[in-house]
């Protein structure tokens, strides 16, 4: 039996540009500046076959560019190196007295 999945809630959110739909994760706290899709696989491919003579053009389909990303992103590896990197930043930047937890004593 499949999951249920309440409707009521769902928005239909194809009619926005991605760059609204960006901006609205932003505004929700993601951070958003590393965001790749198809058109990023476009715009390389479109690069590559600049060199090229026609007849070695490649064409990819929308699938084809889907796999490419899904390819090169190593997720696990990737939050792997994020979560190292935000732990360092938290420990380098932050460890100190002025953003530890101040005791009711302090605080009078």
């Amino acid at each position: 039996m499949g999951e249920f999945v309440d409707t009521k809630n769902i928005v239909d959110l194809s009619n926005l540009d991605s760059w609204d739909l960006v901006k609205e994760l932003n505004n929700r706290g993601y951070y958003t500046k590393l965001i790749f899709g198809l058109s990023d696989v476009e715009s390389t491919l479109d690069s590559i076959n600049s060199d090229r003579d026609e007849d070695d053009t490649i064409v990819l389909t929308d699938d084809d560019k889907g796999e490419i990303l899904d390819g090169c992103f190593n997720t696990d590896w990737l939050t792997e190196r994020m979560n190292e990197s935000i732990d360092e930043y938290i420990l380098d930047y932050y460890d100190n007295e002025d953003y530890y937890k101040k005791k009711e004593n302090d605080e009078e």
